[in-house]
């Protein structure tokens, strides 16, 4: 049996990836129903630009959101460093977390640094 918090829910957390924000209604069912995060996977969308980034991640507003852009290596599609470094910048700020592998150096430096402009 799972630990659980002070409520009796357990204390690990679900987190439902997701290649584009779904519509407002769905993510507030999705977390009325448990769904303690969401993951969007930029590495698996059609997400090509910053802009595009960070509207798709203000579509999770009111929702902890991990931003993820996994390098071809790690199960992503091809994308240089540089472009998945921007991808993820420009969620940054919508972000609780961003997910990285540390075999990406230049993005786990930037990532650890807090990715400053």
């Amino acid at each position: 049996m799972p630990a659980t918090e002070g409520g009796g829910r357990p204390s690990c957390l679900i987190a439902l990836p997701c290649s584009a924000a779904p519509d407002p209604a769905e993510l507030a069912d999705l977390a009325a129903r448990g769904a303690d995060l969401f993951e969007l996977r930029l590495d698996l969308s059609a997400i090509a630009t910053a802009d595009e980034a960070a509207a798709a991640a203000q579509g999770f507003a009111g929702h902890r959101l991990i931003a993820t852009c996994r390098s071809e290596r790690e199960g992503g599609r091809p994308r240089p460093d540089a472009e998945r470094l921007a991808l993820l910048r420009a969620c940054a700020p919508h972000a609780a977390a961003i997910d990285i592998e540390l075999s990406s150096t230049e993005i786990f430096d930037a990532v650890a640094d807090r990715l400053p402009p």
